[in-house]
């Protein structure tokens, strides 16, 4: 029966992460486009759009992606075509996959079915772990990995065998190759579970569980061989907070501080230790959790819904609580483990907080809110009564964030997702031949790729590149007559027969407006604008709504065009 309840939870999660997918969040952005499109490239090409064969790392725009869920991404994009559905599929599978495997990790930490199913209902419903495994990141994917691994380690530490060391490493190896933050999660969690688990080792196998902790140190320091894969994280001055050290040097300085104190309290290791112990501890912020996620706006976060339903808020604490009151001696820590380490590599980067790189966090709290339902559910008299009620207590909830999600996500500040770049790609397609050349504000090329469905081999054909990557990452200069990375959202003079695709809401004096594409909230997203001669235009004419002119005006260019013969498509600051 229980097999059947598990089938049920596994059917819930599939369908609240696969219903609507194409659609729900709105407008795929960049990097998932991206992710599709080398699935669509390994396809077609078996390379990434700069000619290389079977990359591990995607260039992509200078951030070298990692391309696990790519290779994954080919089998639904050659299946269902190249589509934001075909894209999403697969963070979506492994999103209710996920349910399976965390359902198996708590009947290792205790063998109890019915707190085992309660953990997958809990991972099921979660509203930060619906959103991203209906986002084509690869986050999710790595996670499945990763708890996946943990199991088979769990496994392995308790009763050894060669089946459980192959799987528990081939696991471990397919998580840090999905996501970046996994190769600093991964190898603390096999140390610290090993030591807690030590005296439950087998003494002839606790030499071998030495040799793999040390095994997974050494697999992790390989795949940063690499300069690909370490991109994101080999830049030190990631670690503190470099403008804020100035300003202390400065206020020192001005205060007549003698320079030796000045380095013994603000240098760059006691810059990075405040700093790490801040981010790490703010993801333990109540607010955090069971509020909202970001006090400014992120793309990922749901307006007013933190990473945990508030329902869970009082579970989560009777889990604490039920952690040294159910649990045997060496599996206490098991749970606290996971939590812990969970925002360890989120808290290396000195960005806002993110759910993005905290998502495993979701698992280990999972286990923690479930092990609170157990218990109360366990109580005699009214124990059979309490799990009715926390149901509906979770229903309300999930009517809550699901308005919030479907509604609210759309409209609450909007400018901070990808919206309009399909439709900027329909109106560049249907404008292509009417103007010489196409000239496009920063360095997004990836929307044409993915919804043009251009072949590696012609975008390479037709493309110019830079031999290093430009101030954002991109070394994609031009595809065919479209041309990329022009500095200004907009130019304050342009060239004629050219169509200018402009960002913002801000329109040169001297320019038309082609075509405005606007978020849902109505503010311009997107502006195509044409540079023509004064007599062919008229002076400062009505705009469309919320647009306006720019102040800026480029006095060296007579009516603000560029002669043919000048060398840039936009003005060119000395």
């Amino acid at each position: 029966m229980k097999r059947w309840i598990l089938g049920l939870i596994f059917v819930l999660a599939l369908f609240l992460r696969v219903w609507n997918l194409a659609q729900v969040p709105e407008a795929i952005d960049e990097d998932e486009m991206a992710l599709g499109y080398y699935g669509y490239s390994l396809l077609v090409n078996q390379s990434d759009e700069y000619g290389n064969k079977f990359p591990l790392y995607f260039e992509s725009a200078g951030d070298f992606k990692y391309g696990l869920y790519s290779y994954f991404a080919a089998i639904p994009v050659g299946i269902l075509g190249l589509n934001p559905f075909s894209t999403r599929i697969v963070a979506a599978l492994a999103g209710a996959l996920s349910v399976i495997a965390i359902y198996f990790l708590a009947l290792e930490i205790l063998k109890k079915k019915k707190f085992a199913l309660l953990c997958a209902f809990v991972l099921a419903v979660a509203p930060t772990h619906i959103h991203f495994s209906r986002v084509a990141y690869n986050n999710v994917l790595g996670a499945l990995f990763a708890i996946t691994s943990i199991i088979y380690l769990m496994r392995w530490l308790r009763k050894g065998g060669r089946k459980n060391t192959i799987l528990t490493l081939v696991f471990y190896v397919l998580a840090i190759l999905s996501y970046q933050a996994y190769r600093v999660y991964m190898p603390i969690v096999y140390i610290l579970l090993s030591l807690v688990l030590y005296k439950k080792i087998p003494e002839k196998q606790r030499f071998r569980a030495l040799l793999l902790v040390v095994l997974s140190i050494v697999v992790v320091a390989l795949s940063l061989v690499s300069p690909k894969s370490r991109a994101r994280s080999q830049d030190f001055s990631l670690l503190f907070n470099k403008p804020k050290l100035i300003e202390q040097f400065t206020e020192d300085n001005r205060a007549g501080t003698p320079l030796i104190v000045t380095r013994a309290f603000h240098n760059k290791i006691v810059s990075a230790g405040l700093g790490f112990f801040s981010r790490y501890t703010s993801y333990f912020d109540p607010e955090f959790l069971f509020v909202q996620t970001t006090s400014g706006t992120e793309r990922h976060s749901i307006p007013d819904v933190g990473l945990l339903y508030l329902i869970e808020a009082p579970l989560f604490l009777l889990g604490l609580l039920s952690i040294f009151l159910l649990l045997k001696k060496e599996k206490k820590l098991i749970p606290l483990v996971l939590l812990l380490t969970g925002p360890v590599a989120a808290s290396l980067v000195i960005e806002s907080r993110s759910t993005t790189r905290a998502i495993i966090l979701v698992y280990a709290y999972a286990l923690i809110i479930a092990l609170g339902i157990y218990s109360i559910s366990n109580i005699k008299k009214w124990g059979k009564y309490a799990l009715p009620l926390v149901l509906v207590a979770y229903f309300f909830n999930f009517l809550y964030f699901s308005h919030q999600y479907l509604v609210h996500k759309k409209y609450h500040h909007p400018w901070y997702s990808d919206v309009g770049l399909k439709e900027m790609v329909e109106v560049v397609n249907n404008n292509y031949d009417d103007y010489s050349n196409i000239v496009m504000s920063g360095g997004h090329y990836i929307p044409y790729l993915f919804y043009n469905k251009v072949h590696p081999e012609e975008f390479i054909e037709k493309s110019d590149f830079a031999p290093q990557a430009l101030a954002n990452g991109v070394r994609v200069t031009k595809f065919d007559k479209i041309i990329f990375n022009m500095p200004y959202e907009c130019p304050p003079a342009g060239k004629e027969d050219t169509l200018y695709v402009c960002f913002g809401y801000q329109v040169p004096k001297n320019a038309n407006v082609v075509e405005v594409i606007r978020f849902r909230d109505e503010q311009p997203a997107i502006i195509l604008v044409e540079f023509l001669p004064l007599i062919e235009r008229d002076i400062l004419m009505a705009l469309p709504e919320r647009l306006e002119y720019n102040k800026d005006v480029d006095l060296r260019f007579k009516e603000g065009l560029l002669p043919n013969t000048y060398e840039s498509y936009w003005p060119i600051t000395e």
